[in-house]
């Protein structure tokens, strides 16, 4: 098992990834809820592995210390819309997607991929959050987000938390204006070394390799 830690390392260290910076503090005038620290997202970031995605967050708190707490990420995959802003009240203006990855404190993950002219695609994942301290992440198999008009080195990505539903219910929005592909370190977000030592620590290659995520039939859950 360590060199396949080993090779993820290594891997993490040379893949595009879009890293993007958030403020402490920052939540949304308009979330109705408690605003605790596993909420605030400090910094969220991509590593684009060719087996699929890995998606990691860094927060104020220990994650999911806030009950029902849920952490989502926003992906454009060519044929986003502004479901946010659309809402009441709206928030997020910019913010498209047309796919959503939900992470939940209970270590499930839910990946609905919208799409043209037929119900969405939803696929959940069980025990699939790596997490320590302040941080997670999880790997998604990149067909579970086929594209809608984009290379997958140019899907887009935003990333909130969630304390309930609806608009109210959002706490934290970290708006990304890069792309899967772009690498972009700067201060205050980890830098690759972090990002290898964090995802190592948790296995995901592992993971990867003892089973590929399984696909659901089209429809809601």
């Amino acid at each position: 098992m360590r060199s396949l830690l080993a090779a993820l390392a290594a891997l993490a260290l040379t893949s595009p990834a879009f890293a993007v910076s958030d403020a402490t503090g920052d939540f949304l005038p308009t979330h109705a809820g408690i605003n605790a620290a596993d909420l605030d997202i400090t910094s969220t970031d991509i590593i684009n592995l060719d087996l699929g995605i890995v998606f990691t967050t860094f927060l104020a708190g220990d994650f999911g210390a806030t009950p029902g707490a849920s952490y989502v990420f926003g992906v454009d995959r060519g044929a986003g819309t502004a479901g946010l802003f659309s809402g009441t009240p709206p928030v997020g203006p910019g913010v498209t997607f047309d796919a959503v990855v939900v992470v939940r404190a209970d270590g499930s993950v839910t990946v609905t991929a919208f799409n043209d002219s037929a119900p969405p695609t939803v696929t959940t994942l069980a025990d699939a959050v790596f997490s320590e301290a302040n941080g997670f992440a999880t790997f998604v198999d990149t067909a579970l987000l086929p594209s809608r008009g984009l290379a997958v080195a140019d899907y887009r990505f935003n990333m909130w938390t969630r304390s309930g539903g609806g608009n109210t219910g959002i706490a934290d929005l970290a708006k990304g204006e890069g792309t899967f592909g772009y690498t972009d370190i700067t201060a205050g977000v980890p830098e690759p070394a972090t990002w290898a030592l964090f995802i190592a620590g948790f296995g995901l290659t592992g993971v990867a390799l003892r089973r590929r995520p399984a696909r659901a039939a089209g429809g809601v859950r």
